[in-house]
């Protein structure tokens, strides 16, 4: 940086400047493009340890038009995939953002697009993903609850074609409908208590509904949650929980 910029003040506070506008531009979302604003909601939920890969290839873009815009896209799209990945595996923070590291180095240092992509791929594991679909996946950490909420938001937001972004406001929690605790007889004719265990706290198992729903929710029936998650006019505000509404008893 300091022989980038050696004796040309002006050009690194317009170039600072700059960044600092991409900074403003990702911390309030405001991007044009409907899909990019459905990743930069979810992630901006979580940590901000993702924030500086995105701002550093935005910088870069800036002043490498050799990038298209439509490269930014594909970028975003596999370091969501990648970081979240360190997410399912309950990494610790230090190792979750190797792969934020990772691809900060590779769009600092002048690496081509395709270079930069293997970098973040290389911090990627499917197979690590995959098997943490089988473990239980809710804990009562606020980080772990801010994680799910991200993923459960994300998810609803795939149920959504791009033609229109939905925006999330409000007390927003997560429902067991296989309720936590006080099983009773309805539930208890329904799943063992080896059963309850193994299920509960998987990601099949979990919705998103407001506050006041969760609380009216709570050990009820299968039918009675669903009146509850329809409640207000038949209105349910996830499209992820409306489908859990279709099953049968």
């Amino acid at each position: 940086m300091r022989s980038e910029y050696s004796n040309q003040a002006v050009k690194f506070t317009v170039d600072l400047l700059k960044a600092a506008d991409n900074y403003q531009q990702i911390k309030d979302l405001e991007f044009e493009d409907i899909g990019l604003l459905k990743v930069f909601s979810s992630l901006s939920r979580l940590s901000d340890e993702w924030v500086p890969p995105i701002l550093a290839f935005i910088n870069r873009m800036d002043k490498d038009k050799s990038i298209a815009k439509k490269q930014f896209k594909e970028f975003v799209q596999v370091f969501e995939k990648c970081y979240m990945h360190g997410w399912f595996k309950k990494q610790v923070r230090s190792k979750r953002e190797m792969v934020c590291f990772s691809a900060l180095v590779a769009i600092n240092t002048g690496k081509r697009f395709q270079d930069i992509i293997d970098v973040i791929k290389d911090h990627g594991d499917n197979e690590g993903f995959i098997s943490s679909l089988d473990e239980d996946i809710y804990e009562p950490s606020p980080n772990r609850v801010n994680f799910l909420k991200a993923v459960l938001i994300r998810m609803d937001q795939e149920m959504q074609d791009d033609s229109v972004y939905k925006t999330y406001h409000g007390r927003i929690t997560i429902e067991h409908v296989l309720p936590q605790r006080s099983l009773n007889d309805y539930w208890r004719a329904r799943f063992t208590d080896k059963e309850h265990a193994e299920w509960l706290h998987k990601l099949g198992n979990l919705a998103l509904i407001s506050g006041t729903k969760n609380s009216e929710a709570q050990n009820s029936s299968f039918d009675k949650k669903k009146e509850v998650y329809e409640k207000n006019n038949k209105k349910v505000s996830f499209d992820i929980t409306k489908g859990i509404c279709d099953y049968p008893d």
